[in-house]
């Protein structure tokens, strides 16, 4: 799980790992993915100014290779 933030007037919501997924590289992955993502898009104007926050699960699904 994946937790963003949205604080006053930020330009890029604040990115955190909500809740693990027993693999830090699987973790990490993910961090990366959605910062890189916030990054690339503004803040909705319903947003700007606003202290909220968002819980985005994040799967991954495919094939595991060993």
């Amino acid at each position: 799980m994946i937790e963003i933030q949205f604080i006053g007037n930020a330009n890029v919501p604040a990115v955190s790992l909500g809740g693990t997924s027993g693999s830090e590289e699987v973790d990490g992955i993910a961090l990366r993915m959605v910062r890189r993502a916030v990054e690339n898009v503004p803040v909705p104007a319903m947003l700007e100014g606003e202290n909220r926050s968002l819980s985005l699960p994040v799967v991954f699904e495919g094939e595991q290779q060993r």
